[in-house]
């Protein structure tokens, strides 16, 4: 099946197999997304050669900061993304000689120049924490010829390439990628209550009390992905402010894919009831745009904005909750756009959530 995605004014075309559900679609589409938008910002970053903070990025990952073939294999794989001949097959576990491996997140065919094999585990956000947007990035670069695996020093590496591009970004430190080229970090095995999205979970029969519900199984706790490596998680928080050890006390696990769905569709009716008109807000295609931005944005787990790079230094945003919404954001919905072009919505919102005399607050 062909998708059409539109990232920065392009249009992207890829297809994908049959298997992948609606949420994984949605999910796999948000990683292209962000892979292109890294490349994209990367490939720009490369033009300025005198720029200290990529020149020791370079340095770091590479050992020199010779920027030619690095951006040549950066402009070889945007042209991949943009040849509209991409292809994800979707598979469940990674087999090779008769063995599978359950660490696997995706793999491509050395044969093939244009297919990446997606497995199960790539959606399965509670173990493995390996940024998706890097995962594509990497089977990407091995597509276009990159076939080391090593972490750093060496150009000719899909590890390395990914890592740099993740570093440019903001997503990962030069301590993670260190961290992660001495060990793998190791998941502690989930309890009953910690349960959290993947495509082949069992559920509790109909007509139990818990029918629907999602019940633990043995597999997928594990090391995390061999392909993307430990070094590439996104969460590189070290020191906590107190607004994150506030919101983090609270919430100490990722929602299940039908919790979200639940606060997401109860969102939507409340609006509905709120502006009497049932249908207007919550339709299929509002909760299908909500769940994946969700999925994208945390992982299905509430929480203050992770610290990113800025001008070689750890930073702490400002943007929160399930959607990772910034408080610029919410003050011009509050103080603009709900009260100019909603404001029967708007008065029964601050009714509801806020007494008497208290305004509504971003945190």
């Amino acid at each position: 099946m062909e998708i059409r995605i539109k990232i920065q004014n392009q249009e992207i075309k890829y297809n994908i197999s049959t298997g992948f559900s609606l949420e994984e679609n949605l999910f796999l589409a948000n990683a292209i997304k962000q892979a292109y938008a890294i490349l994209y910002n990367t490939r720009i970053d490369l033009k300025y050669e005198n720029d200290e903070k990529i020149k020791n990025f370079a340095e770091a990952i590479f050992g020199n900061d010779d920027f030619s073939i690095l951006r040549k294999n950066i402009e070889d794989i945007i042209l991949k993304i943009r040849g509209g001949k991409l292809k994800f097959l979707k598979q469940k576990i990674f087999e090779e000689n008769g063995a599978k491996n359950i660490n696997v997140l995706a793999s491509v065919e050395k044969d093939e120049d244009s297919f990446i094999k997606i497995y199960t585990p790539f959606f399965n956000t509670k173990n493995f924490k390996d940024d998706r947007s890097g995962i594509v990035i990497h089977e990407l670069a091995h597509l276009c010829g990159l076939e080391q695996e090593k972490e750093k020093f060496s150009l000719e590496s899909a590890e390395a390439l990914k890592n740099f591009c993740l570093l440019c970004a903001g997503k990962i430190s030069l301590e993670e990628i260190n961290k992660g080229k001495d060990k793998k970090e190791k998941f502690e095995n989930k309890s009953e209550d910690e349960l959290t999205y993947r495509a082949d979970q069992p559920r509790a029969p109909k007509g139990q009390s818990n029918g629907g519900q999602w019940i633990p199984q043995d597999g997928g706790n594990s090391e995390s992905s061999e392909n993307g490596k430990s070094g590439n998680k996104s969460d590189s928080r070290n020191k906590k402010s107190p607004r994150e050890e506030k919101t983090n006390s609270e919430t100490k696990k990722p929602l299940t894919l039908n919790e979200a769905k639940d606060i997401i569709s109860e969102a939507l009716d409340m609006l509905d009831d709120m502006d009497g008109n049932k249908g207007r807000f919550n339709s299929e295609e509002a909760k299908e745009l909500l769940l994946g931005t969700a999925i994208q944005e945390t992982d299905l787990n509430p929480r203050p904005q992770d610290a990113r790079m800025k001008d070689g230094k750890m930073v702490q945003g400002d943007a929160n909750g399930l959607f990772q919404m910034e408080r610029r954001t919410f003050d011009d919905l509050m103080n603009r756009y709900l009260p100019q072009k909603y404001p029967e919505i708007y008065d029964q919102i601050k009714k509801a959530f806020t007494p008497a005399g208290v305004k509504l607050d971003h945190d």
